[in-house]
């Protein structure tokens, strides 16, 4: 069997939670989560089931992952982001990519200098020409 592709998910609320449990479906891949606090890990574990967990984002970082999930408060993301691209991981961040223009920059700054790809999360629900298509089809 090949050797699996190791993707952390960090911050295992809603969102984070529904990442880990449909990358765990993929064969390819060996899901792991961090999460600090106990109440939402424990949540996780039930609805994900068996995955390693990491309390500690920049211990988890130490074993070197190659791909980071970023679902964490938005807060959060530019910092964590810029760690992981410097751990050498590639990295997903759901959006928004940050709260300020400036730590925008600095991702990509990180990104450019990591040769890491950094992937923001943005989906195009509600774009009109989806509305669109979306009605098309409803109408046949």
């Amino acid at each position: 069997m090949a050797v699996k592709r190791r993707i952390v998910v960090v911050g295992l609320g809603s969102i984070g939670k529904r990442h880990a449990r449909l990358w765990k479906e993929r064969e390819e891949f060996a899901v792991e989560g961090v999460e600090p606090d106990k109440k939402i890990m424990s949540a996780a574990k039930k609805e994900i089931g068996n995955i390693p967990l990491h309390s500690d984002f920049e211990r988890m970082l130490k074993t070197q992952p190659e791909i980071v999930l970023i679902a964490t408060p938005h807060g959060l993301h530019a910092g964590q982001t810029i760690q992981a691209l410097k751990a050498g991981c590639h990295v997903f961040c759901e959006k928004p990519m940050s709260n300020h223009l400036a730590d925008a920059q600095k991702m990509k700054a990180a990104a450019d200098r990591s040769k890491k790809i950094l992937n923001i999360g943005f989906h195009f629900h509600f774009h009109p020409a989806l509305q669109k298509l979306k009605s098309l089809i409803a109408k046949g």
